[in-house]
């Protein structure tokens, strides 16, 4: 009748009372109160099967036990005997496999699983309270070259601090999760407005791109591109959250990374033209759609053709002509320029080494390419498979490739020197120029950014802007390019302040190698030609070399 007649010693051991004060007490003063069902049910049936209850024990502690009943004789009675087993360690195990079941080992983050399930409970409480929520996407930016650079472990350490400084970031009721590699995820719940989520991106964004010091003492920065979905707004099921989130991240990531986007109406439609494209390219080149054009640069003093740039084309069989601006950045997204970039090199090299008389030929390195470890071995092979020597190549870089790692850089300079390939400095001006950069790495050529030379005329400080960079150049003898040069007033002008090397629609666009320009042409020659004119120019261009910089009276005209 549910009252204790008798015990074992193990029962006593686990309830912490003898068995004096047991026998004779109801069954239920034992167990927890949420138990009174069961209980009741293994009191009264013949059911032997095993139930989970929770004993109160002494001094007031919950233990979780199986219990089994059945009927014996006692004492020429019928009685109900209950077995009872202490269930904690089987519970703890039970506990510690689901705890890895649901998170990552690493980062001790909730993971996919645990993730998807919060979402969805994320989205039932956003939906039936009429509130606000966000689903954000995380992705370091610059994750593999810790790993190429450092190793795994390395690897291993920045995904320990990264998911540390996004719990620090977050509120206690918000999740934050790694969904695998270097991809993690945050569930803001309950937001005012989608703002929050935007402040919560900018903060992950300047505490991520905060350096992290490794145990071996390095330092890497990574920093991360975050894509935004919010709930109810861009949906209310869990794969339309997921997939508009990840596809402000995507959209993110082409505009540069190290950013934010939230999802916004017509991404889908970017993003799946840009995804249409990446599957393209990776069939461009083994389809032969590529191809080469190389643009003059010519040498002011003599009129001669100095060297050319390389400069990829891409013949798509149905898109057509599709423009370097726009499927350069996609190849550099998804990492196939580093392919591209073979090819081109490759091919530049072949020709300058079959098919042009004289002089170099230029090749632009990505930032991705020229961080990648086995780029100085390529260059090697490909100047040794075409046979062009090597100080007929060069290879130009941006200032983003200093910035992102200054050491790295410093290393892939010396190793190309050493190779005797020369090395130009392309988009001066435009980036983080210092001269600090210029006076620490091996620049053999500065090349003045476009951008300069066609506002030339309209800036009243453009000249002043190219006289500083010529004179700057000239001090750590290097040669100095402009390009986009398409004026004969513009070249006249750069003439006539020392400029070395002119590149642009005035000396020639890119062409294809069998269409290369291998003279100055007349109208180019007029304004370099020797005569009394533009002799005077040199004259007092040199005369301006030794005085300094001169006042605007002291400047002669320099129109063609």
């Amino acid at each position: 009748d549910g009252v204790i007649v008798d015990g074992n010693a193990a029962l006593t051991r686990l309830l912490g009372y003898s068995l004096d004060e047991v026998s004779g007490r109801p069954l239920k003063d034992f167990f927890h109160d949420d138990n009174a069902a069961k209980l009741e049910r293994l009191v009264d049936t013949a059911d032997a099967s095993a139930t989970e209850l929770t004993i109160r024990n002494a001094q007031g502690k919950k233990i979780p036990v199986e219990v089994r009943g059945r009927d014996i004789q006692y004492q020429k009675q019928t009685t109900r005997v209950l077995a009872i087993v202490d269930i904690r360690e089987r519970k703890k195990a039970e506990e510690r496999i689901r705890y890895l079941a649901q998170h990552d080992p690493l980062t001790n983050l909730p993971n996919r699983a645990l993730f998807n399930g919060r979402l969805r409970e994320m989205i039932n409480r956003t939906v039936s309270q009429a509130a606000l929520s966000a689903v954000i996407l995380i992705d370091l930016d610059r994750f593999k070259d810790v790993n190429d650079l450092y190793g795994h472990g390395a690897g291993d350490e920045v995904l320990q601090a990264t998911s540390e400084r996004l719990r620090q970031s977050v509120r206690k009721r918000d999740t934050v999760a790694r969904l695998g590699g270097d991809e993690f995820a945050i569930l803001q719940v309950d937001i005012s407005f989608r703002n929050q989520a935007a402040d919560l991106a900018l903060r992950l964004i300047q505490e991520l791109n905060k350096p992290i010091k490794l145990s071996d003492g390095n330092k890497v920065s990574v920093g991360a591109s975050i894509g935004i979905a919010i709930c109810p707004r861009d949906g209310i099921e869990e794969v339309s959250l997921i997939t508009r989130a990840d596809t402000a991240l995507y959209h993110s990531k082409s505009r540069g990374r190290n950013r934010y986007a939230i999802f916004e109406e017509g991404m889908d439609e970017h993003v799946r033209r840009r995804q249409l494209l990446e599957l393209d390219l990776a069939n461009a080149i083994e389809e032969k759609q590529f191809e080469v054009h190389y643009q003059p640069r010519l040498l002011s003093r003599t009129g001669q053709i100095a060297s050319y740039e390389a400069l990829i084309r891409w013949h798509h069989p149905e898109r057509g002509n599709v423009p370097p601006t726009e499927f350069i950045p996609v190849a550099e997204g998804c990492g196939s320029i580093i392919q591209i970039g073979e090819w081109v090199l490759r091919t530049a090299c072949f020709a300058a080494a079959n098919d042009m008389q004289s002089g170099r030929v230029s090749v632009n390195a990505s930032p991705l390419q020229f961080k990648d470890r086995h780029f100085i071995e390529m260059v090697r092979r490909t100047l040794e498979d075409t046979g062009l020597e090597p100080s007929r190549l060069e290879i130009e870089i941006t200032e983003n490739v200093l910035i992102d790692d200054d050491q790295r850089a410093l290393s892939i300079f010396s190793g190309l020197k050493n190779l005797g390939v020369k090395i130009a400095l392309d988009d001066f001006g435009t980036g983080y120029s210092s001269l600090g950069y210029l006076s620490r790495f091996p620049f053999d050529s500065i090349k003045i950014d476009r951008s300069f030379v066609r506002n030339l005329e309209q800036e009243g400080k453009g000249l002043e802007i190219i006289d500083t960079i010529i004179r700057l150049g000239r001090a750590l003898n290097m040669t100095i390019v402009a390009e986009g040069v398409e004026t004969p007033e513009a070249l006249a002008t750069l003439i006539g302040c020392g400029c070395d090397e002119i590149q642009g629609y005035i000396v020639g666009a890119a062409q294809p190698i069998h269409n290369i320009l291998e003279v100055a042409p007349a109208h180019v020659m007029r304004v370099i030609a020797p005569d009394r004119q533009i002799m005077a120019l040199q004259e007092v261009a040199t005369e301006m070399k030794g005085k300094g910089r001169p006042s605007d009276e002291e400047r002669p005209s320099l129109a063609s």
